[in-house]
């Protein structure tokens, strides 16, 4: 039954960009989502009978995703909304706005036209419930609680405590007060085990059903990865947001970094296969996620996040004179001063010149 109410969902969504199309091409204007409603009462229903066995809600759910869709793009603000595919995870979701009612104590909860449901419930909701999504990924089935709560954003516990942190390759994270994090390296963890399945994978005639097996077992891969390197920024942010009121980090270009060093014929680039490691690295870590995490949590707890931009190049620059010299920072886990002498980790350097470099912006009132 929930496959069929996916497929309901995903087949309106459809049907309405299919009308935009065929009105867009006989020179007629963008239908409202009211349109669109009556459209699924007074013609798709009838035309399709099986879209009576979802609950009206759902589909008008899809409508709304889809008229918001369109909105994004008359405004330049997304893309030209994309048909929905049944193999896609993201396609794959129906939203109950009303109807519906939970049952924690024996976790459950009952859904419009399908009942109780056993749930396993990993988490304490809290706050009003105002929706109920359920999703379909790597064939298995998640519902989702989006909650509504009103919290008093107070005073931070530690608000006087400030730290620098230096986010690398070799340590995940480096605090200017000496404490590391090693990150968990979830692709590299499961490189191996993934590589064996995407070749078992290549292997397969497309479309058959032992390709959609080994498919399965590459998606599943992917999702154990994800869901080791979430888990695990999850956690992190949590303790440092908890931890210090100030956390002061540097604004780095992921996008840019990342970027490949190949090059082209006429101008290859140089040391490719150490840059695609570090690149691999840097993507693999998830640091763009976890400085989004660290923001709104630290929000939370009445903390704040200070950041500095990576232009004054702070993994450089010596901590006790301020030489600032690429020759102080051969390797990438090494730091000497070519001017002093002072060697120490290079994460753990650059660290202490971002939280120097953080407090004296914000005494000169450059950072609220």
């Amino acid at each position: 039954m929930l496959y069929q109410l996916v497929g309901n969902a995903r087949f309106v969504y459809n049907q309405g960009i299919n009308l935009e199309q065929e009105r867009y091409s006989e020179g007629l204007s963008h239908l409202t989502l009211n349109e669109l409603e009556l459209m699924l009462t007074h013609v798709w229903k009838k035309e399709f009978e099986f879209l009576k066995l979802s609950p009206s809600q759902t589909l008008v759910v899809a409508l709304k995703n889809l008229a918001k869709a369109y909105q994004k793009f008359f405004k330049k603000e997304g893309g030209y909304p994309n048909f929905k595919k049944r193999h896609n995870a993201e396609d794959n979701k129906i939203t109950f706005p009303q109807g519906f009612e939970l049952d924690l104590e024996h976790n459950r909860v009952k859904l419009p036209k399908l009942g109780w449901i056993k749930v396993r419930v990993s988490r304490e909701i809290l706050g009003t419930v105002k929706n109920i999504t359920v999703s379909l990924k790597n064939q298995r089935w998640y519902i989702t609680f989006q909650t509504e709560r009103y919290v008093e954003v107070g005073v931070h516990e530690n608000l006087d405590s400030t730290v620098g942190a230096d986010l690398g390759c070799v340590n995940f994270l480096y605090l200017s007060d000496g404490t590391h994090i090693v990150s968990p390296y979830a692709y590299k963890t499961l490189e191996r085990k993934l590589k064996k399945a995407q070749g078992i994978l290549s292997r397969k005639t497309k479309g058959s059903k032992n390709y959609r097996k080994a498919a399965l077992r590459v998606a599943r891969i992917h999702e154990r990865i994800a869901n080791i390197r979430y888990d695990f920024l999850q956690k992190l942010s949590t303790w440092l947001s908890q931890k210090c009121g100030t956390v002061i980090v540097e604004n780095m270009n992921i996008k840019a970094m990342t970027r490949s060093a190949k090059g082209t014929v006429d101008n290859p680039g140089e040391n490719v296969e150490l840059k695609a490691l570090y690149n691999k690295r840097i993507l693999d870590q998830g640091w763009g996620m976890f400085i989004e995490m660290l923001r709104y949590k630290l929000e939370w707890f009445g903390g704040k996040l200070i950041e500095i931009p990576s232009e004054i190049g702070c993994s450089i620059t010596c901590s006790k004179c301020g030489n600032r010299d690429k020759e102080n920072r051969k390797r990438q886990a090494e730091f000497k001063c070519t001017e002093c002498g002072y060697e120490a980790n290079a994460d753990y350097n650059a660290s202490v010149n971002i939280l120097a470099a953080g407090l004296a912006v914000t005494a000169c009132g450059g950072l609220a």
